[in-house]
Formats: structure tokens, C-alpha cells, sequence
């Protein structure tokens, strides 16, 4: 039975190689709800239809993506946020913009950072911690990109 109460686990998954340049490595959130056992990423894709622009995605995921080898990092966000409140997160998340046309030097990890900010905002994280994340995350793409091992 699932329980509303139980907190979200929340993370900010990193799809990055050495053989990428920084600009090119995709993230994405990751939202588990515990309780239900669904899975969900929500991310800024490749808009196909128009090949020059990005579009918000929301994929929910029947197995964990943790469990993958896809992701090559993730960083964990330290929220309490009841599975009661996924919904309002989602929408928060949705209601972050994707912007057209698209400028050059926006991808996914600018809407990660607006989406971020959105949750910050909107009181799913505290103050602060919209700026740590989104710096932990370009640490960690940029170490990748040098070959480092973080």
C-alpha cells in the first residue's frame, strides 16, 4: 500500500563521457516515488520535429534508472518533499521554460538549472540550494570532460 507521506528521492542525473565537450553532456531529474514505485525523468530533449529546437519531457519509468549503467553520475537532493506533493513538483517542473527559439548556448542543463530555481521558489528546496546543485553538477560534467575520475 502506498503511503503519501513518504519523502520523494530526487536526483540530478548525468549522462557525461570524456569524449564529450561539457556543452554536450545531457542531465536530467530524477523523481522516485517510493510509495507507488514509479519512476520519473524530467528533462529538455531534442525537439525532432524542428531538429533546431528543445522541448520539456516527462518519461515515467516502470524500472528505477539507478539500477542502469546509462547514467555515469547522479547527486542527491537532500529535500523532504511528501510523495503527496509530486504532482505540484511536476507542474513546477513542466511550468519550466523551454525557450523558442532556442539560443545558442542553452541546452538541458540550462533548463536544469531553471528547473532548479523553480523548485527553490517554490519552497521544495531551500534557499541556496538551487546554485550549490547546479555548480556540484557542472563540477562534476567538467571533471568528466578533463578525464578526472569524481
Amino acid at each position: 500500500m502506498s503511503s503519501q507521506n513518504e519523502p520523494l528521492a530526487i536526483y540530478i542525473m548525468i549522462y557525461a563521457e570524456a569524449s564529450l565537450s561539457p556543452h554536450e553532456s545531457h542531465v536530467a531529474l530524477l523523481v522516485n516515488l517510493p510509495g507507488a514505485r514509479k519512476h520519473y525523468i524530467f528533462h529538455a530533449v531534442e525537439d525532432i520535429s524542428t531538429e533546431t529546437e528543445m522541448m520539456f519531457e516527462k518519461l515515467e519509468k516502470a524500472l528505477d534508472p539507478l539500477g542502469t549503467k546509462t547514467a555515469h553520475e547522479r547527486i542527491a537532493l537532500s529535500t523532504a518533499i511528501p510523495e503527496s506533493q509530486f504532482d505540484s513538483l511536476s507542474d513546477t517542473l513542466a511550468a519550466t521554460p523551454v525557450p523558442r527559439p532556442k539560443p545558442a548556448n542553452w541546452n538541458c542543463q540550462s533548463w536544469l538549472c531553471e528547473g532548479l530555481v523553480n523548485m527553490e521558489r517554490s519552497q521544495f528546496l531551500p534557499p541556496g540550494d538551487a546554485a550549490r546543485l547546479y555548480q556540484q553538477m557542472m563540477d562534476i560534467i567538467n571533471a568528466t570532460a578533463l578525464g578526472v575520475i569524481v
